[in-house]
């Protein structure tokens, strides 16, 4: 099931802009309903009178569910990695091969489809 406040709030926007943007795609919610989720989704912030979603870097994001499927195997390949990718996290091959090029954690091996630890001791 998708948020449906994750495409309404990558802009700022009012209350009542929310409101209606949400009742555009068919959901009736009360102005206590979208405070009580702003203020359990810690993504949420109010600046200026709107609210806005701030999203985590989605490399990082990436690069952390590579690390978790990783686990403490050294060597795993893309199509492993996506198979037990967060369904939350929808991605491709390519974009996880970019991701590994430009990251100090892990390497991209020669034939492109294989990822490598570069150290044992990654931290974030």
């Amino acid at each position: 099931m998708s948020n449906p406040l994750l495409d309404i709030l990558n802009v700022p926007r009012t209350t009542g802009e929310i409101l209606e943007k949400l009742k555009e795609k068919g959901y009736e919610w009360s102005e206590d309903q979208l405070k009580l989720y702003v203020e359990l989704d810690k993504d949420v912030h109010f600046k200026g009178g709107k609210y806005l979603v701030e999203t985590v870097d989605r490399s990082k994001s990436i690069l952390l569910e590579v690390d978790r499927i990783m686990g403490t195997k050294e060597i795993i390949t893309i199509p492993a990695i996506l198979k037990e990718m967060l369904s939350s996290i929808e991605t491709t091959k390519e974009e996880i091969a970019s991701i590994i090029k430009q990251s100090e954690l892990f390497e991209l091996l020669s034939n492109n489809i294989a990822i490598k630890r570069k150290n044992k001791n990654n931290l974030y």
